[in-house]
């Protein structure tokens, strides 16, 4: 038998792969049985199912990823609730300023270019990776993530105490994830992955997410307890409590039942109908301080678009809030 070549091996192999993950998922699509749902969602947890599931194409594989997340089909073809517009918008609007935005270092010179520098929380420092990183520069206080991904924030209140082996091990397990590949979110393909360190904020008063559909603000998540029991109150632009939550924090529910309307709302919501203009759907975060609002992040599928609300009703009400646009990307 001729050898083969490393490059021929390697799609072959590939091919391999791409065979058995067809029929994995042919077999999730037409077996109910728990014990195929409970090892796919086992696969998920450890992070099997987005490496082995590379050379799936998008289309597949969110479909896949959605009977296994929501427990039922996810109508692409024609989406109706929130999750599954946010599925079709993750396919065919993929415009490329998309990319900048939801990098947490470049998102900034974009955010401040459209509703200034005073948002701006200023960086320290970029790295290549951790261990490019000098201590001794740094001030007392300070914050590291990565740009990439979500839940790779440490917080430092005290260089003295800070421990640097385990930050470094943290930074660097994310640092390995390919985020795009574990719920196609389209604007992470590619990223440059980078580490920075951002100036620490120790007056932070509110934790604000604006929900804007088509451009116009139409809800507000307040963030409760971040870092220990995280719980969020939904209000409307107008500053009026509204009946649901997320059904994965209601064990959190809040004893607080009311929030006094911020003073800084008006100025948060003309900043983010800014930043979301012409968009679909995005989510634009601030931080509120004793002295200013700070601009946090912007995504474009909150939960990957794997949302649980409670009630269930509200997936479709805020589905229809979202006007669809013409396809930007082709299949």
């Amino acid at each position: 038998m001729e050898k083969m070549a490393g490059s021929e091996l390697k799609n072959s192999f590939q091919l391999v792969a791409w065979q058995s993950n067809i029929s994995i998922y042919t077999i999730l699509l037409l077996v109910e049985g728990k014990a195929v749902s409970l090892l796919f969602k086992l696969q998920i947890k450890m992070n099997f199912l987005p490496y082995y599931m590379k050379w799936m194409p998008d289309k597949s594989y969110i479909k896949l990823l959605y009977r296994v997340r929501m427990g039922k089909k996810c109508n692409i073809e024609n989406p109706v609730t929130f999750n599954e517009k946010i599925q079709w918008l993750k396919l065919y609007d993929r415009k490329p300023v998309y990319s900048i935005m939801v990098d947490k270092v470049r998102a900034r010179k974009y955010v401040a270019g459209v509703i200034g520098d005073s948002y701006i929380n200023p960086i320290i420092g970029t790295y290549d990776s951790f261990d490019d990183i000098n201590f001794d520069d740094l001030p007392d206080e300070f914050v590291i993530k990565c740009n990439h991904d979500s839940g790779s924030c440490i917080i430092c209140t005290d260089k003295d105490l800070f421990n640097i082996a385990d930050s470094r091990a943290k930074i660097n397990k994310h640092m390995k994830k390919e985020f795009f590949y574990s719920a196609r979110e389209w604007p992470y393909k590619d990223m440059e992955k980078k580490v920075f360190i951002e100036e620490y904020l120790d007056d932070i008063k509110g934790d604000y997410r604006l929900w804007t559909f088509n451009g116009k603000v139409q809800y507000i998540a307040v963030v409760l307890n971040l870092y220990t029991a995280p719980c969020v109150l939904w209000y409307n632009r107008d500053w009026e409590l509204l009946p649901f939550r997320y059904k994965r924090l209601l064990v959190n529910e809040p004893e607080i039942t009311k929030i006094e309307r911020p003073d800084e709302l008006n100025e948060m919501i003309e900043a983010a109908e800014k930043l979301a203009k012409d968009i679909p759907f995005a989510r634009v975060d601030f931080l509120c301080t004793e002295k200013k609002i700070i601009f946090s992040e912007i995504t474009f599928s909150p939960e990957s678009g794997f949302t649980s609300f409670s009630p269930d009703k509200y997936d479709k009400i805020m589905g229809d809030l979202i006007e669809l646009p013409a396809k930007t990307f082709k299949e």
